[in-house]
């Protein structure tokens, strides 16, 4: 992401320190974060991706938690697309959940990511260790720059204004005050999964990916907002999972 300090935005959703009095928890308060950089302010490549997502793997991560992508995939770059494709089926044949960001729509208006022809990659992809999540504010309506999609994005999580950990050391909703602009995004729905996934998996460590990926869709409590919308037609609910 171009923003300064995204990924220690989504890092706090999954595991800020909890019970400590200040700033926010995350869903994950104890989990350990392997934070791994392959996009600077320019963007980045998905060959850069493809080792990132290689290197979690092979040094023992098992939530890859992925507030990146694009609008389909790039036309220039079949290779890679399907190099890309392959890795996370590699991850799958290693245990790991993939968690994804639906995707933040065409010029911030959200689309169907099963009908749209560019869409949200790679939360789009098939395959199975995917978890593709869609972004809800407080008050349970789906974000209007989210992706959807019934048969390709799975469950829907907290993604407008989002408060957590800040750069400076420091926790807010806001990204630039003087904008005004808030940490929304697909990308902060993801890691309230991903946190999801690793604190059911730490209590439950002999579950395989597709159990835990059951559990949290089976667990999700539905909303009228993503009804016909997402596999699960609902909302993450930590407490209904780990009572799972």
């Amino acid at each position: 992401g171009g923003n300064p300090g995204h990924g220690t935005n989504c890092a706090g959703n999954v595991a800020a320190k909890g019970q400590n009095g200040k700033g926010v928890s995350g869903v994950a308060p104890n989990a350990q974060i392997m934070a791994l950089r392959f996009i600077g302010n320019e963007g980045g490549t998905t060959a850069d991706a493809i080792k990132a997502i290689k290197y979690a793997v092979d040094n023992g991560a098992k939530v890859l938690s992925n507030s990146w992508g694009s609008e389909g995939d790039d036309p220039d770059d079949a290779a890679n697309n399907k190099a890309l494709k392959d890795i996370i089926t590699y991850a799958g044949d290693h245990d790991v959940l993939f968690i994804a960001a639906a995707g933040n729509g065409h010029n911030g208006a959200g689309y169907n990511n099963d009908t749209d022809k560019a869409p949200g990659v790679p939360a789009s992809y098939d395959n199975d260790n995917i978890i593709s999540v869609a972004a809800i504010n407080s008050t349970n309506q789906l974000g209007s720059f989210s992706n959807w999609g019934v048969k390709s994005v799975d469950i829907a999580a907290p993604g407008v204004k989002v408060f957590s950990t800040t750069v400076t050391g420091k926790y807010s909703d806001t990204v630039i005050d003087l904008l005004g602009a808030t940490w929304d995004g697909t990308s902060m729905a993801c890691p309230h999964v991903a946190g999801a996934a690793a604190l059911y998996w730490s209590v439950h460590p002999e579950k395989t990916y597709k159990q835990v990926k059951d559990a949290i869709l089976n667990s999700a409590k539905r909303i009228a907002a993503v009804e016909g919308k997402v596999v699960s037609n609902g909302k993450l609910s930590v407490d209904q999972l780990m009572k799972q």
